[in-house]
């Protein structure tokens, strides 16, 4: 419970003459992977790349959190190389079709 441990942080902090001040908060996001939502993207995932791996989460701060029934999903592919978030970050032009492929099918799943 955020407020409860707000208002503990407060308490210990005054006992050393500080205070507690909140810069930004996001909530935390918890969706079931037997949601309707995260079990028909790994469908359709499943289906398109025939990669039955477990689902990844990943612990960063996502737009997702602002938002109700909503997670981040993106396709890394096995066989891709990693550089998200670092110098050079690239990733092949049959990679970004094979993922809007898979997000067009998971949208039109989820719509319908």
């Amino acid at each position: 419970d955020k407020d409860k441990l707000v208002e503990q942080l407060k308490t210990i902090a005054s006992n050393y003459q500080l205070s507690y001040e909140e810069f930004d908060y996001l909530a935390p996001l918890y969706v079931p992977l037997e949601s309707e939502l995260v079990s028909t993207l790994m469908q359709v995932y499943q289906e398109k790349t025939n990669d039955y791996s477990p689902a990844v989460s990943s612990g960063g701060a996502t737009f997702a959190r602002t938002m109700p029934n909503c997670v981040a999903f993106g396709a890394l592919f096995p066989e891709m190389e990693q550089t998200e978030h670092q110098a050079n970050e690239r990733a092949k032009l049959e990679d970004f079709y094979k993922a809007m492929e898979i997000y067009a099918e998971a949208i039109y799943r989820l719509a319908t």
